[in-house]
């Protein structure tokens, strides 16, 4: 009897449904919109749930409530439950430019799901394809990266040009800033990357001048360095005074270098600070060298560790290694190993050698490794053949028993420290007598 009265019940309800509990579900996804505008964001799914289990709405409009509500989980970090409803919204509309383009950033950087480059870039050159212009951008960006694509300056700066001139898109702006940087080219232009980060300023991206203050402090300009400085801290303050969070840490370390400013250890204190308020990952790393190093404040390696932990915690990639470091100059070299493997896990050349080196020169046996030595040495180099990163991976094959590359890797280390920094030959040299005499150096 129960079975037939639900039966009854569900024939009922596709019966009348549509007349006496219809759902306003086009009234319902306008509202969520609203909603998520005033950042009621929770309040906004409530709307959207009656419209996603209406079976009356079209494709597209179930497309749009699931994108919907997968932007309200992204607004408020929840990656995983943001990405599983962008796929759902591409499910019943799937050449949506908008969903393509978040679905594409979701794995281009792995934001709810493992990072998958080339998948990503799949995804911005079909969102392009269907003239979305923030996915242009990101496909540009990945040009200039060369990630998850070959990299193409020449096409990246036409994709960023076309959103930057025509839409006033910031983002665009700053990656053509950066093409025209030696961070990136062989051929850099200064002046044309200022021009950039200045029209990004002035269109509302404060933390533009942030960058290009870092631009003059590395000498990318043909100043004296004392000019230089003295251009990056005043860029640094205007930053600040425009509202660029990121200005805090750069303008604490400048008076904490003296870099353009006197050297104020209360100052910079006071600047982290007020980054550490707002939550900025640099300034806890900051907090943290300043007790480490006894920079006006004791000495207090525990309160120092605490900190980089903080820092860490709170997102700073630079945190791991600094950690590692202070580590590694306590004994500690166990524990610096750790950190020092933590940090690869963001990619960058330098904590690919720092691990590399440790795993090749230790001391302690049991923690040299000269094949996952080698591993890392060759990626670091792979991203950047410095003097430095090559010492290391000559180290790597020492350690690995591979002496004829260690010879030979360490001489294209000493000949690229003549063109970068001539003071570091004595060293390498030391290096190369060890290897001569199949020995592997030892830290």
């Amino acid at each position: 009897m129960k079975k037939c009265f639900l039966s009854f019940c569900v024939l009922i309800g596709l019966v009348i449904s549509p007349l006496s509990f219809s759902v306003d579900s086009p009234g319902y996804i306008d509202r969520a919109v609203i909603l998520i505008e005033e950042g009621e964001l929770s309040l906004a799914r409530s709307y959207l749930g009656p419209a996603l289990v209406d079976p009356y709405i079209s494709p597209g409009l179930r497309s749009k409530a699931f994108y919907l509500r997968g932007y309200s989980y992204y607004a408020q970090g929840l990656l995983v439950s943001s990405l599983r409803d962008f796929n759902r919204a591409l499910e019943f509309s799937p050449n949506n430019p908008v969903v393509l383009f978040m679905v594409g950033r979701a794995h281009y950087e792995g934001l709810g799901t493992q990072p998958d480059p080339v998948l990503g870039v799949e995804l911005f050159q079909r969102a392009t394809d269907a003239g979305h212009e923030g996915a242009s951008a990101y496909l540009g960006f990945a040009l200039l990266q060369g990630k998850g694509v070959v990299k193409d300056i020449s096409r990246a700066r036409n994709l960023l040009s076309v959103v930057a001139e025509a839409k006033g898109d910031t983002f665009a702006m700053l990656q053509l800033a950066r093409s025209y940087r030696r961070e990136l080219t062989d051929s850099p232009d200064p002046a044309l990357a200022e021009q950039w980060y200045r029209r990004a300023f002035a269109a509302g991206e404060f933390n533009a001048y942030v960058a290009l203050a870092y631009m003059y402090s590395k000498g990318e300009f043909e100043l004296t360095q004392i000019a230089a400085n003295e251009r990056s801290f005043a860029l640094l303050k205007e930053a600040l005074d425009a509202g660029a969070e990121s200005a805090y840490a750069r303008l604490a370390y400048a008076h904490l270098a003296g870099i353009g400013t006197a050297v104020n250890y209360d100052k910079a204190f006071a600047l982290y600070g007020s980054g550490v308020e707002l939550g900025q990952a640099q300034s806890f790393t900051g907090v943290a060298h300043m007790f480490e190093a006894g920079l006006g404040r004791p000495v207090d390696l525990q309160l120092a560790e605490s900190w980089y932990l903080r820092g860490i915690e709170a997102g700073d990639v630079y945190a791991h290694s600094a950690l590692a470091y202070m580590l590694l100059r306590k004994g500690e070299d166990e524990r610096a190993l750790r950190w020092f493997s933590s940090a690869t896990k963001f990619g960058g050349a330098q904590s690919y050698n720092d691990l590399a080196w440790l795993l090749a020169t230790s001391k302690i046996t049991e923690l040299r490794n000269g094949e996952l030595s080698l591993q890392h040495a060759l990626k670091a180099v792979d991203l950047a053949a410095s003097a430095a990163y090559l010492d290391t991976l000559a180290a790597a094959y020492a350690e690995s028993g591979l002496f004829a590359d260690a010879l030979l890797t360490q001489e294209q280390a000493i000949a690229a420290a003549f063109a970068e920094d001539e003071g570091v030959k004595q060293e390498l040299e030391l290096h190369l007598l060890s290897y001569q005499k199949q020995q592997p150096w030892r830290e």
